[in-house]
């Protein structure tokens, strides 16, 4: 990389540079044109070096944690000084996880002017704000979460697709396609009727549903939900496994309140077989509290919740946004109170 030299030569092309007699700082470069080249170059070997994702894993998995605390103690269980103090760690974490999302554009080929116009701001002030070392300054300054913070680190955290041992969005789908298979076959086996009746009543073919069960195929929404129907469970049990096996986002209403969350819980649980729900209990959740969670009608605390879906053989981070609305749901900030 050219490096700036206080030397007589320019730094890019090697050209003797008459320095001016007058006093001030030495030239770099010979001219302009040497300059912006220069300044190409290290942009073009800062795009080559491929950026690392530990920073951003680390940063939202701190936020995720300050999160939870909020949510977990609600708005009247906090002294003034521990909300002010997690609600400045909350800014602090966001204004990292903003330079660490601009740094990576720079490295895959953003210009300060497609940055600055994402962000809304004049590319001046996106350089001033992020460029240099300012990205790394913000990240060494911000403050960790301590080790004696509760961070449950040892029970799953949502965390990013793209981190080092966790499934791809392809792998987590095929997942949820034999998730929702094994949820169609645990319905059968409980409803006791032949398959032969259920093509009967549905109108699907045997070879369809059977590739269904096996994993291999996801109907429609509308034929999934008959066929859940003919088995005698509740269609809405399977709808959150529907849309994580076809890939497609939740509707905007699905993520709110217990209720939801019990409905993904209940998916789950039959994705997994209807195991007995005390030996799916990790320590500290009760069958009752898990009950309760199944039925809508609480959301225990995040730890507790991720060790229960692990027991269930499911991904906890799918269910990290129901969970948070869950929370907030039984925890709403109400205005007004002094």
């Amino acid at each position: 990389m050219a490096k700036p030299s206080p030397g007589s030569q320019c730094a890019f092309c090697g050209k003797d540079i008459g320095q001016p007699c007058r006093g001030g700082r030495p030239k770099d470069y010979c001219d302009p044109a040497c300059r912006r080249r220069a300044q190409r170059q290290r942009d073009r070997e800062r795009r080559a070096a491929k950026p690392s994702h530990t920073e951003w894993q680390v940063i939202t998995g701190d936020l995720f944690v300050r999160t939870q605390q909020l949510l977990t103690a609600g708005s009247d269980q906090l002294d003034l000084a521990t909300a002010l103090d997690l609600t400045a760690r909350l800014r602090q974490d966001a204004e990292c996880l903003a330079a660490v999302a601009v740094d990576s554009a720079r490295c895959n080929g953003w210009t300060w002017t497609e940055i600055a116009t994402a962000a809304g701001l004049s590319a001046a002030a996106a350089r001033a704000r992020w460029g240099g070392v300012r990205v790394q300054r913000l990240v060494s300054e911000r403050a960790q979460l301590s080790k004696s913070e509760p961070t449950d680190r040892h029970l799953p955290l949502p965390v990013s697709s793209n981190e080092t041992g966790a499934p791809s969005a392809a792998a987590s789908k095929d997942s949820a396609v034999q998730e929702l298979g094994t949820a169609l076959r645990t319905l059968h086996a409980r409803s006791g009727v032949s398959l032969q009746f259920v093509s009967d009543i549905t109108g699907l073919s045997l070879p369809v549903i059977t590739a269904m069960f096996d994993g291999c195929r996801v109907l429609s929404w509308p034929e999934t939900y008959m066929l859940s129907h003919a088995l005698g469970g509740d269609p809405q049990d399977l709808q959150l496994l529907w849309h994580w096996a076809r890939g497609v986002p939740l509707p905007t209403g699905a993520v709110t309140g217990p209720g939801r969350l019990g409905v993904a819980l209940r998916g789950a649980q039959l994705a997994a077989g209807l195991p007995d729900i005390a030996a799916s209990c990790p320590p500290g959740l009760s069958v009752a509290e898990a009950c309760a969670a199944l039925a809508g009608e609480a959301a225990p605390d995040w730890p507790l919740l991720s060790g229960f879906l692990v027991s269930l053989g499911a991904d906890p981070s799918r269910f990290a946004s129901l969970w948070m609305a869950a929370r907030a749901a039984q925890h709403p900030i109400r205005t007004g109170e002094r």
